[in-house]
């Protein structure tokens, strides 16, 4: 393939919103010399890339078992990452091997995120690195309090035993006005679920936008996730709050 792969972690670890309890590392392997130009998404340069994206994740799930072993080394059942199992003081992973994407803004900037596809030949598009930059900001905006309230509601999330995901979640405060974050944890905490209650009832939260600002939260895509189990989540995280009063 030429020049070496990008490699750097995305997700939790990487933003600095993993709680105790977060197991598994989110890694991207990014063929950056292979390039998806959305703009082109007929061209047999763009079938050649999903190809090669193929081929890639193929070579490097093998480079995987060799090292790590065979036992260690499996897809997910979403055919989303290869996952690689921990041992000692190596945390599980989910490692995603996949080819550079581009996007044009209106003004026909090139934005950079990244794709692949998976078993059933269904293209994810995400954008790991726009999502990172946006929440620093919002962070930085927030006073710094932007990426520790995630944590607080991730642990709500896991006290009310919901499966809402980690990233979705995270989108879903990114939406909050940052206002919202000021004073202290039980200020901030039943402020920011009010919001979001009141988002939910009128109608509002379905076009809640992605941190990366590119992509909606809900829908049928497959970057997506169905509104009603953010819904579900803002009715535990209400009750939740009511149990503690």
């Amino acid at each position: 393939m030429g020049q070496k792969p990008k490699v750097y972690l995305q997700g939790s670890y990487r933003n600095h919103t993993n709680i105790r309890g977060d197991s598994d590392v989110d890694i991207v392997v990014e063929a950056s010399n292979i390039i998806y130009d959305e703009n082109q998404s007929t061209s047999r340069r763009n079938r050649e890339a999903e190809e090669d994206c193929r081929w890639f994740k193929s070579e490097f799930k093998s480079a995987l078992i060799n090292y790590y072993g065979y036992t260690n080394v499996s897809e997910s059942s979403n055919g989303k990452c290869i996952k690689v199992s921990g041992s000692g003081n190596r945390l599980n992973a989910d490692v995603v091997p996949c080819v550079t994407h581009r996007h044009f803004s209106p003004d026909g900037d090139p934005i950079h995120g990244i794709t692949f596809w998976t078993n059933n030949g269904t293209q994810i598009v995400n954008y790991p690195k726009l999502h990172l930059e946006n929440g620093a900001k919002k962070n930085k905006d927030c006073e710094e309090n932007f990426k520790p309230i995630i944590r607080v509601f991730k642990n709500a999330r896991n006290a009310v035993y919901s499966d809402f995901p980690s990233y979705f979640l995270e989108c879903l405060l990114y939406n909050i006005h940052y206002q919202c974050f000021s004073g202290d944890f039980s200020q901030s905490f039943p402020l920011i679920l009010q919001h979001l209650t009141e988002f939910k009832n009128c109608g509002e939260l379905k076009f809640f936008d992605c941190q990366n600002e590119l992509q909606g939260i809900f829908g049928p895509e497959p970057y997506e996730i169905d509104i009603k189990h953010a819904y579900e989540l803002i009715k535990l995280l209400n009750e939740l709050w009511e149990r503690r009063l």
